[in-house]
């Protein structure tokens, strides 16, 4: 058995090797494919790591957990608004039975846009079983004229009324095609997220999802900065 032992450890730091080498060979070939975005796009990539995305952007998904930074960040202008996008990581911790803790490490992708005009803090993502339990004990989202809409998402908004200019009948049927897409706005910033880093071609897609967003806002819904 100590012989079998001493072939099974070495053959277990053999393997993590191997995979520590492939991981980091993907994530440079992730990068190199994300630069040539950027380029090609007429923005600047950087796979530095950004801290004061948190202070600049007052979202939800920029204030979670601790250790928070952004990277592999292209930034630049999209249909006539700047436009930010890359990677975010932050940390979570729990604690066992032991009382030992455990860092978890959570990376998602983003995009997220500075127009010219003041939005309104809105979020928008999937209605959860726990939003419709809510509902029920009067914790109520608001309410669209599309019943399809209504029940795919979870709205809230600090002024309702620009959440109906906002999303109007062509937006809903955009964010209908993203379900998975979380939205959120405040003040200076746009932002669309979900919980999984993007590969190229998601980045095309939301990005262009975001501006449509932004171009359908009503004239008389956006106020100057």
């Amino acid at each position: 058995m100590p012989g079998l032992f001493f072939l099974i450890v070495p053959a277990f730091i053999a393997l993590f090797v191997v995979l520590a080498i492939h991981s980091h060979k993907k994530e440079k070939e992730r990068q190199a494919m994300l630069a040539g975005w950027a380029s090609a796009s007429g923005m600047v990539f950087s796979a530095e790591k950004v801290r004061d995305f948190q202070y600049r952007f007052p979202l939800d998904c920029f204030q979670r957990g601790k250790n928070r930074y952004a990277y592999n960040v292209s930034a630049g202008e999209r249909g006539g608004y700047r436009m930010l996008a890359g990677d975010y990581h932050y940390e979570t911790e729990s604690r066992d039975s032991d009382g030992k803790t455990s860092t978890t490490h959570h990376h998602f992708s983003f995009a997220v846009f500075a127009p010219p005009f003041l939005l309104h803090k809105l979020t928008v993502r999937r209605e959860g079983f726990f939003d419709r339990i809510g509902s029920a004990f009067g914790f109520d989202d608001i309410d669209f004229e599309s019943a399809e809409f209504s029940k795919a998402f979870h709205v809230k908004c600090d002024d309702r009324r620009w959440a109906y200019d906002a999303i109007h009948p062509r937006t809903m049927e955009m964010m209908l095609r993203h379900r998975d897409l979380r939205w959120e706005a405040a003040v200076t910033g746009l932002a669309v997220h979900d919980d999984k880093r993007w590969e190229v071609p998601q980045f095309e897609h939301y990005a262009n999802a975001a501006t449509e967003f932004l171009d359908g806002i009503p004239d008389h819904a956006k106020e100057a900065l």
